[in-house]
Parts: C-alpha cells; sequence; structure tokens
C-alpha cells in the first residue's frame, strides 16, 4: 500500500541529522494506476517530499523517487542549533498533523477505478437524458398544445414518439 510506504519512510528518517538527509529516498515502480498517481502527488505535496517520476533502476525499470525537500536544489548546510531545534519540533508537528488526517481518511476499494466507470456510465446517460428533454420539449413540441407536464412520458403518444425519435 502506497500510504504505508511513504509514511514509513518518514517516520524512520525523522530521526536522521538533516545532513544525511541527501542519502535518504524511497524508490517504489511506476506501475500506479491514475487514482494512485493522483493520490501519491497530493501525499507528497501535503508531506512536502519530492517526487521523481522519471528514474530508472538497472532493468530500465521505471520508478518514483521521493525525496526529503530541497536534496536536489542546493546543499545543505547548518544553520545555528537553537532556531534549527525549534524548526525541527515545529516541522515534526506538521507531519503529524498530515499523517493523522490520511490515518483517519478512508481507503478506497482496490477495484475503485471500475466503480468510478460504472458511475460515470450512469451519469452521462442521466445528463443526456436531461437535454434531450429539454432540447426536444423546447424546440419540438408544439406550442398550442395545451400540455399538463414536461415529462415527456406522460405527453399523449404520439408527441412521446416525435420525441424519442427525433
Amino acid at each position: 500500500m502506497i500510504y504505508n510506504q511513504v509514511k514509513a519512510f518518514v517516520l524512520e528518517n525523522r530521526s536522521i541529522p538533516s545532513s544525511e538527509l541527501r542519502n535518504a529516498k524511497l524508490s517504489m515502480p511506476n506501475v500506479f494506476s491514475a487514482g494512485e498517481r493522483a493520490f501519491l502527488t497530493n501525499l507528497t505535496q501535503d508531506l512536502h517530499l519530492t517526487p521523481s517520476w522519471d528514474e530508472y533502476d538497472d532493468e530500465d525499470q521505471n520508478l518514483v523517487v521521493l525525496r526529503f525537500p530541497g536534496v536536489l536544489e542546493s546543499p545543505l548546510h547548518d544553520e545555528d542549533s537553537e532556531s534549527d531545534s525549534q524548526d525541527e519540533v515545529e516541522a515534526t508537528a506538521a507531519v503529524d498533523r498530515v499523517l493523522r488526517k490520511y490515518d483517519k481518511g478512508k481507503m478506497l476499494m482496490e477495484n475503485a477505478d471500475d466503480n468510478f466507470d460504472l458511475r460515470e456510465e450512469v451519469r452521462l446517460k442521466q445528463k443526456m437524458d436531461e437535454w434531450k428533454r429539454t432540447y426536444y420539449w423546447v424546440c419540438h413540441l408544439p406550442h398550442s398544445l395545451d400540455v399538463q407536464s414536461n415529462n415527456p412520458l406522460r405527453i399523449n403518444s404520439r408527441y412521446r414518439m416525435m420525441i424519442l425519435i427525433k
């Protein structure tokens, strides 16, 4: 599971001094679905990790590599110890808040993509039916009819056929 791997990576590297964070990275094979990639992108943004989507291992397998922020841009340098320790406390609290948010979140079923396609198909059919009903009601029904409802199923069968055929 993606979240458990990222959480373990963050927690085990929490106690590492910032000078050694340059070597810390989490590599995962990039075989994720679109939903998993979106989840991983949101998770890395929330945890302020830097994802790299275009790295390869020795067997030419595409990898997603997560690193701590700033590792690739510039060398890490030590500031005064008092402000550094205060920043570390604040950073630890922020990471804990993000991890609690994800721990409380609902886990999606593994076959959620199948459910998504079905839900999207039903939603699209409902929208098209609504559009057809409105279009044929406004454009094709004679205005001189005394119709009680705008529901095409309750209109005289002669006009209902006109609505369904056109």
